[in-house]
Order: C-alpha cells, then structure tokens, then sequence
C-alpha cells in the first residue's frame, strides 16, 4: 500500500504506487519543510537508515543543513577526483609526451 511509513525520529518508509521502497529523512530547517532521501530499501537497511537518521539529526542540532552538507561533500570529492584523475592520466598513461606538450593535455583535460 503506498504512503510514508513513519520509524520515528524523523525516518519514514516511502512506499510508491509502483511498490519501490526508499527510507526518508523529513525534518523542518528554519521554517522549510525538507526531505532527504536516504536510500532504497534493497540497499540500506533498517539500522543502516537510523544511523543515517541520527547522523542527520545530529547536524541539525548543529545548525547545519544535512541536505547541504551532503552536497558540500559530494562536491568536495567531485573535485578531489577531478584533479587527481586528470593529473595521474597526464603523468602516467602519456610518459614520453615532452614536458610542454604534457602540460598543455593537463590544462585541456581539466577543462572538462
């Protein structure tokens, strides 16, 4: 039967029309009403989504956004990948390029 299903603390069971299940983090942040989607039910169990709740929770009470500070982190690490993915293929997979010509690939990968 689809609907929210409520564990408490602010994680619910999200069940859709077409019976996928996701569990959902539902809390207010300075007076806006958010939802943070915290996994499929095949993939995140029941305690798993608690301590993903709790976690949640905690920030909260710090004044953080958890929502931003996943995305904070899913960008810190998009850059952190970037540049090293774009750097060791210059360096490694292109070994007898001369110095200049290694650089400029650098440059022209990191564009993208």
């Amino acid at each position: 039967m689809p609907g929210m299903y409520a564990d408490g603390g602010g994680l619910y069971l999200q069940v859709s029309r077409s019976g996928s299940k996701s569990w959902i983090f539902r809390y207010a942040m300075e007076g806006r009403e958010r939802e943070m989607g915290l996994g499929p039910l095949h993939t995140v169990s029941l305690s798993e989504a608690r301590e993903l709740a709790l976690e949640a929770r905690k920030l909260k009470l710090r004044g953080i956004d958890p929502i931003d500070a996943r995305n904070a982190a899913q960008v810190g690490l998009e850059e952190v990948l970037d540049s090293f993915t774009s750097r060791s293929c210059a360096l490694s997979l292109k070994p007898g390029l001369r110095r200049r010509r290694r650089c400029a690939w650098t440059e022209g990968a990191s564009a993208y």
